[in-house]
């Protein structure tokens, strides 16, 4: 697509949505700007600078961004080989008094610059989250007559900083944990978004988007956003804690989450990067509630999955499983041959495999005391039992952990 063609897709989309467009090309210079004068930050006053760090150089991405900066602005970004569409910024609320005088002591601004922010917000447009994404689809089938599914480019979004590290991390502590043992807005958005939750629907995205404004959720600490931000992030994850564990995730993974989603979030040190992380628990509480669904085994079979998963680091036997769900042990057996089609002896030795590889992966506990954490009594039984759900022995596994973190 030429300069010109671009051009006039900008000016349309300017005239229509009344949000500012811009296109840098590869070199970072503005070839194609609306409106001219361009709505200038007071803090941050060179607009080319600005927008090149919303840039994506390293590898166009075939959905439009999103990016709210640390003053709450928010840009679309189409990457085109020719340079970048931008679409911003604007607000999704208008800004109050006391969300202004938050962002200036979190990023100890001074306060002779207040009233120019003041005006600065107040001429930004306004735009709620859904319809600003709803002008980046537009912008995006207007440059490359490609239709996008908002449900899938918001979970994209809320992807897009994600990495393995994060499930790595959950599993890690997960490991350590099972050794030893109010949203201030409309009410009926938050219980359809939490019974999303509960039903593993991580479509229903499009409505987490509302969540996105400062405004409209409550002030919970009046001297800093950050720490606002932060304390709505808290309260949400613990809603979301709930709601998974009401969906059927087992408590202590839902709860391991929960820790280590609310570390994650005081870690932070920017506003923009709570929505990021905040969607991305969405997703993943989402994504393990509907694992779970998937799989709609008898109560007996649930039931002894649950002890199973709690109670890993223990002596588990069929003969005290069948007797907690008053079943004879050879049908208890045979029941879970025929739901999940390993015999019960199996998958209780498969699960414990499974703890031994995050051991392995994740700690420095040398085999004898996997196999004792494990109430493995036989060193030797342990690798053959290791090998047969692996096809390697512990040793092995566990270099070839260490030879793939080093590649």
């Amino acid at each position: 697509m030429n300069l010109v063609e671009l051009e006039y897709i900008s000016r349309i989309v300017f005239e229509s949505c009344k949000i500012p467009v811009t296109f840098l090309d590869t070199n970072s210079e503005i070839t194609i700007e609306f409106p001219t004068p361009f709505i200038q930050n007071p803090i941050n006053s060179n607009k080319k600078e600005l927008l090149s760090q919303l840039q994506y150089t390293d590898v166009p991405l075939d959905f439009p961004v999103i990016k709210t900066t640390n003053y709450l602005e928010n840009y679309l970004i189409i990457t085109l080989e020719t340079g970048s569409i931008i679409a911003g910024p604007c607000l999704y609320n208008r800004m109050s008094e006391d969300v202004i005088s938050g962002i200036m002591n979190d990023y100890k601004i001074s306060y002779i610059y207040k009233n120019e922010l003041i005006s600065y917000y107040q001429e930004l447009p306004v735009m709620n989250s859904l319809k600003f994404i709803h002008t980046g689809l537009l912008l995006y089938y207007l440059i490359f007559q490609k239709k996008l599914d908002i449900g899938e480019v918001l979970h994209q979004n809320a992807l897009i900083e994600n990495n393995n590290e994060d499930s790595r991390n959950v599993e890690s502590h997960m490991t350590v944990n099972r050794q030893n043992i109010s949203f201030h807005h409309d009410p009926s958005f938050e219980n359809l978004f939490l019974q999303a939750i509960k039903e593993g629907r991580k479509e229903i995205l499009t409505e987490y988007v509302a969540l996105n404004p400062a405004e409209g959720m409550g002030v919970l600490s009046k001297k800093s956003q950050l720490r606002n931000e932060k304390n709505l992030a808290i309260c949400g994850i613990a809603l979301y804690t709930r709601a998974a564990i009401e969906g059927g995730l087992q408590p202590e993974l839902a709860y391991t989450m929960s820790d280590l989603y609310i570390q994650k979030v005081e870690e932070l040190s920017a506003v923009s990067e709570i929505n990021g992380l905040m969607g991305k628990a969405f997703i993943e509480f989402c994504d393990r509630v509907q694992k779970r669904k998937q799989h709609q085994y008898s109560k007996p079979v649930l039931v002894c999955q649950d002890y199973i998963f709690k109670h890993i680091y223990e002596k588990i036997t069929i003969a005290d499983l069948a007797e907690m769900v008053f079943l004879n042990p050879a049908y208890l057996s045979r029941l879970f041959k025929k739901e999940l089609g390993t015999p019960l002896g199996d998958y209780i030795q498969r699960e414990k495999v499974e703890e031994a590889k995050k051991l392995l992966k994740d700690s420095t506990h040398t085999l004898p005391e996997i196999c004792s954490l494990l109430n493995f009594n036989d060193q030797s039984y342990f690798i053959k039992i290791f090998k047969k759900f692996t096809g390697v022995t512990p040793k092995q596994f566990k270099n070839g952990q260490a030879k793939a973190i080093h590649e």
